[in-house]
């Protein structure tokens, strides 16, 4: 079993996860490109284009493949879970009045304000009421 968060405890570190994933979705665009340009270059090896370019190509999407692996390590050492990427989602190991639930942070909110049950998913979410704030972590 992961750690269980509190709400604060969760709250603390998303700067931190918002960061990684920052830089995560930064490297994915890059490797989209890199990607794009192989497809160009493997269509116009007919025309006398260099195999030395697609190998570099390759060699850098290998790179950036290696990235993407370690910042999702990354996260996964914080002790969430990535739920989502499309939205990117987060989520946070809880217990709310006794119950497994699962702390819920999609990319693009400014801080943890959803869960959901832990058997639940995204389309479950409900917002964290002001009177449980304190009960979350507590058990």
């Amino acid at each position: 079993m992961r750690k269980l968060f509190s709400l604060e405890e969760a709250r603390t570190i998303l700067p931190e996860i918002k960061k990684l994933v920052n830089h995560g979705m930064l490297t994915h665009a890059a490797l989209e490109q890199v990607n794009a340009e192989m497809i160009f270059i493997s269509r116009a090896l007919e025309n006398g284009i260099d195999i030395k370019e697609l190998t570099r190509r390759r060699i850098r999407a290998d790179e950036l493949e290696e990235n993407l692996r370690d910042i999702a390590m990354q996260i996964h050492q914080l002790g969430v879970v990535i739920k989502g990427l499309n939205p990117v989602t987060i989520d946070f190991p809880a217990r709310l009045n006794g119950e497994l639930v699962w702390l819920c942070w999609t990319y693009g909110e400014e801080t943890i304000e959803y869960y959901h049950p832990w058997n639940e998913g995204f389309k479950s979410r409900r917002k964290i009421e002001k009177a449980f704030h304190n009960e979350i972590g507590k058990y």
